[in-house]
């Protein structure tokens, strides 16, 4: 099903409804439906549909009194602008105006641009009688205009009484917008305001199927052709109107790149709406048409007017294509998004640390009864079946794991005493969390990166805004809905979905900085942090070695070394990314590892069925390849696997083994990120370390040897963060349970802090 943009998607908020309500008004003979961000969520995802603009129906919010009409705009707006910081690129908006009250329309048109980053504005076709292309609606059409809006024209009832047993939304509502397009193409506002797009929705009501009859009205007195192009100026949504009858009248009159698909939903329940969506598909149409109304017209309009223009493509691993969509934050809803987590931390620090332990843990359940959402959500993000569905449960283990240990590291940290210079000074210290941290985390591990520094900052009293990475954002919704079943939680933890610049944004934004991914946007990350004084943590990836001794385990070695290269594709900082083998044993070891790689298989088609899943990001295949490349024409021979492949539009790579390598070659020095294995030899132990220390990384090794003494002395010499002995890839089983610092020395990569008790404690300033 391909993707979609609803254009027509109501919003009820719940204080609106009762306000109508309490007036026994209805919306066109309908009852005024129950409206929920999760409903509009489930239609979509049954849809198809990646993100809806939602808009107020009639009546409006003017019955008669101005003062009124204004504080229901502004409160049904600023209800929107809310479900959209919550559900980030799910949702736009268009703003609900005042008319009749053209002084409130153009305040509140401005209100909703500037402060709410509104994508629109609705107008009725009618208020009160008074129909759109009336002269005293001009200066609002003027401001309009200066801002390049999109005004969606949705019909009201007539200004007359219904036929008896006829409600008005069966053929009223069509009449209404039909009258409106006349009226605005009658008094010129098509050529007079021609940077706003005019949108009718329901099919333009009778307009395709009259075309030819209204033209005249129209023409100003000229030929038929002339009102014809005139009302061809129009845009058009498909809600309730994609039936035969109607989609072939309107689809024959309108403009191909001014259709947009629409769903009415609530007023049109689910069952109604996916009926219409039925007809549509199976309406014959050719692919580029039906990818056009769909989603390519609404972009296209949208992304030089509105939130639309933020959004941003995922695609997806296993196939290529795009299947989802994220948008970035206006600043004007970032600033408010951090407004409300400085807020709510104050209550968080204040609650204490048993508190928060009672709430994390309750969100730990919540986080293991939607591992499947969760797991599944990270599958389509990464392309791995097993390992997605294992994340969840690595994050609650996390979770209550930290609340066990941080009641005795929070209590141990603090300290008192008397003064060793004069014994009249007693002193107390104590630990006050950072307001906001922010946190950017990388692709290769979306849900357990974004989580694995966050969980000890919320431990510590700070409230986290996380921005992932824009290539793995899925998990983030079903995460989302697990933080919303606790209030207190929400209130200090919120995902923002973006790209570089919402990161850059984030750093303006928050009193520390938690950032995995690259050494170059890392550089740029410390830079940003330094020129406002506000602390940065890295963690900037690894080129880590493994050394094999002749006196080594071969099988276990190669079984470990394998293990620790492929392990995710190689996704992952601490992969083995170079071997120094002892020359002895060389030949031996390539053979065995050449064996166990070439076992290994492919999980394609089948996701559920294989070893090696696809790289996440189709730009890092190409990256290994291009180390490959460089590694062979230099002499290098790739003893199995080779170059990636093109499976069904994702990129794979068989398990690779290389041998003849040298540290000229960029699969010795520089972070490859696949599962590419290269193997050089050594002749003496202090040349081995010397090869696994000629680095700019130090992350982290791996010493395979014939005792454990000899591995011990081996790694002792190697500058890295952790080592492992007679094993490989393993420092994430002991995250929580033993310090892993940088050398001081090496350049670029590696925890710039620790992982146990220096972590929690580094989210709290010590006063």
């Amino acid at each position: 099903m391909e993707l979609k943009i609803d254009t027509h998607h109501h919003i009820v908020p719940p204080d609106y409804a009762k306000w109508l309500d309490s007036r026994g008004i209805t919306a066109g003979g309908l009852p005024i439906p129950v409206w929920s961000a999760e409903g509009s969520l489930d239609l979509m995802e049954s849809q198809g549909t990646s993100c809806s603009i939602l808009s107020v129906s009639t009546p409006g919010v003017h019955l008669g009194n101005d003062q009124e009409a204004r504080a229901q705009a502004r409160e049904v707006n600023e209800y929107a602008a809310s479900v959209i910081r919550t559900y980030p690129g799910k949702f736009g908006f268009f703003a609900t105006l005042t008319l009749p009250d053209v002084e409130g329309a153009i305040a509140e048109a401005a209100y909703a641009f500037d402060k709410l980053g509104a994508d629109g504005v609705i107008l009725l076709a009618n208020v009160g009688g008074r129909y759109l292309g009336e002269a005293a609606f001009e200066p609002l059409m003027e401001e309009l205009n200066r801002r390049s809006s999109v005004v969606f024209i949705h019909p009201s009832e007539l200004p007359c009484e219904p036929v008896e047993g006829i409600p008005p939304y069966v053929a009223d509502f069509l009449l209404d917008t039909t009258r409106a397009a006349i009226n605005i193409a009658k008094a010129g506002w098509l050529e007079r305001y021609p940077n706003i797009s005019f949108v009718l929705s329901h099919g333009g009501g009778f307009l395709p199927f009259a075309a030819q009859r209204i033209a005249r009205a129209v023409s100003d007195g000229g030929p038929d052709d002339v009102g014809i192009e005139r009302l061809r100026k129009f845009y058009f949504d498909t809600a309730l109107a994609s039936s035969p009858f109607a989609l072939a009248a309107l689809l024959e009159f309108a403009k191909p790149e001014r259709v947009f698909f629409g769903s009415d939903w609530p007023y049109a329940p689910k069952a109604r709406s996916m009926n219409f969506l039925s007809l549509l598909e199976n309406y014959a149409m050719d692919d580029a048409t039906r990818r056009r109304i769909y989603r390519e017209n609404a972009a296209q309009l949208f992304k030089k007017k509105s939130r639309l223009k933020r959004q941003i493509d995922v695609k997806n691993p296993r196939t290529g294509t795009v299947d989802y969509r994220i948008a970035r934050l206006s600043e004007t809803d970032f600033d408010t998004v951090c407004q409300e987590l400085r807020s709510g931390q104050k209550t968080w620090s204040k609650a204490g640390l048993e508190a928060r332990v009672k709430v994390l843990l309750q969100w730990a359940d919540a986080i293991e009864v939607n591992a499947n959402l969760i797991g599944s959500a990270e599958a389509l993000d990464t392309g791995r079946q097993r390992l997605s569905h294992e994340v969840p449960h690595m994050v609650v283990g996390s979770i209550r794991d930290w609340c066990a240990k941080a009641p005795h590291i929070f209590a141990s940290a603090q300290r008192t005493g008397t003064s060793v210079i004069n014994a009249n000074v007693v002193f107390e210290t104590q630990l006050v969390p950072y307001g906001l941290v922010g946190f950017i985390t990388p692709w290769n591990h979306p849900f357990l990166l974004s989580m694995i520094d966050a969980i000890p900052a919320l431990l510590a009293g700070c409230a986290a805004v996380i921005k992932p990475s824009e290539i793995a954002p899925r998990f983030i919704e079903p995460v989302m809905e697990t933080v919303r079943q606790f209030p207190e939680l929400a209130a200090v933890l919120r995902y923002v979905a973006g790209d570089g610049a919402t990161g850059q944004a984030l750093i303006q934004r928050v009193d520390a900085v938690c950032f995995t991914g690259s050494i170059k946007t890392g550089r740029l990350v410390a830079e940003a942090c330094a020129r406002r004084l506000i602390p940065a943590f890295l963690e900037l990836g690894g080129k880590d070695p493994a050394i094999v001794t002749e006196h080594a385990d071969l099988e276990r070695a190669a079984t470990s070394v394998l293990r620790g290269s492929v392990f995710a594709m190689g996704q992952i900082c601490f992969s083995v990314e170079r071997v120094y083998v002892h020359e002895s044993v060389y030949d031996d070891f390539v053979a065995l590892l050449a064996g166990k790689s070439q076992a290994l298989e492919l999980a394609y088609p089948d996701p559920a069925h294989g070893d090696l899943g696809p790289f996440i990001l189709a730009s890092q295949a190409a990256i290994v390849d291009s180390h490959i490349d460089d590694a062979v024409s230099q002499g290098a021979k790739v003893v199995t696997g080779g170059r990636s492949e093109n499976l069904g539009g994702g990129h794979y790579m068989r398990a690779t083994v290389i041998s003849d390598v040298t540290h000229d070659m960029k699969l010795m020095t520089d972070e490859t990120f696949g599962p590419v294995t290269p193997v050089m030899k050594y002749r003496t132990e202090d040349e081995a370390v010397a090869l696994a220390n000629d680095s700019v990384y130090g992350l982290s090794a791996a010493v395979f040897a014939g005792s454990e003494e000899e591995a011990m002395r081996i790694g002792q010499q190697i500058d890295a963060g952790a080592v492992a002995l007679q094993d490989a890839a393993i420092t994430i089983y002991i995250l929580r349970d033993a310090e892993k610092c940088l050398s001081n020395h090496l350049e670029l990569a590696g925890l710039a802090w620790a992982l146990t008790r220096c972590c929690v404690l580094s989210f709290a300033k010590l006063w």
